[in-house]
């Protein structure tokens, strides 16, 4: 960390303004990681997190707990990644705060999906799934439905054992929930929501395709 970015943090915690000092570790961490220095934006964030735990900000923790799972995913160490993650998504819980919990969850799907973490990554798509249709956010969704996607290709090429039966319900309640209430969306990002829903269903059609076929297969061997 340079000496500017070390010597305006210092006078902060010298002047004791704590919601100054946590706005502006935040800041820097963020600045540093858009320049591309992650050891820098990871430093300052693992400090805000020991100094936002000592005065029991859980909220500032989670956030940067979160950011730290950015940081990690870009270096990438997929592994402390969905570790913070997974911190970050313990105390959004708790903090009843659904909308920063599901872009935790959409970003740990992600990078357990890169981790090769195929299942895992599919189940929390889903959570993440279930919170965007009740916030009614179709943006997110659609992007959610790319992860669930992929991760579900992923289990059906590998052949891993994963119940289906969930899964093809919650998506067919968000197509009825989508249908209904099609109006309240932009018609384009609809139109592209279902489309990808569409997808994913088609998925899930050709495993139990695939299913049903070697198991008649079985019946004839």
């Amino acid at each position: 960390m340079d000496n500017h970015i070390r010597n305006l943090l210092n006078r902060l915690k010298n002047k004791g303004n704590m919601e100054e000092l946590y706005d502006t570790y935040e800041q820097q961490g963020i600045d540093l990681f858009k320049k591309g220095n992650i050891e820098d934006s990871t430093e300052v964030f693992i400090e805000l997190v020991e100094i936002a735990k000592k005065h029991k900000e859980n909220k500032i923790v989670a956030r940067t707990y979160y950011n730290l799972g950015l940081n990690y995913s870009k270096i990438p160490d997929y592994n402390s990644a969905i570790n913070y993650y997974n911190e970050s998504i313990k105390l959004f819980k708790q903090l009843k705060d659904q909308r920063r919990l599901a872009i935790v969850l959409d970003n740990n799907s992600k990078c357990l999906e890169r981790n090769n973490e195929y299942v895992k990554s599919l189940n929390v798509a889903l959570d993440a799934l279930d919170i965007w249709s009740n916030l009614n956010e179709i943006n997110f969704i659609h992007d959610t439905l790319i992860t669930v996607g992929i991760s579900l290709r992923k289990i059906i090429l590998l052949g891993i054992e994963t119940n289906f039966v969930p899964i093809t319900s919650q998506l067919g309640e968000l197509h009825d929930k989508l249908v209904s209430t099609t109006k309240s969306y932009d018609q384009k990002k609809y139109v592209d929501t279902m489309n990808q829903l569409r997808i994913v269903k088609s998925e899930l059609s050709r495993r139990e395709h695939k299913r049903t076929h070697v198991k008649s297969d079985d019946e004839w061997s």
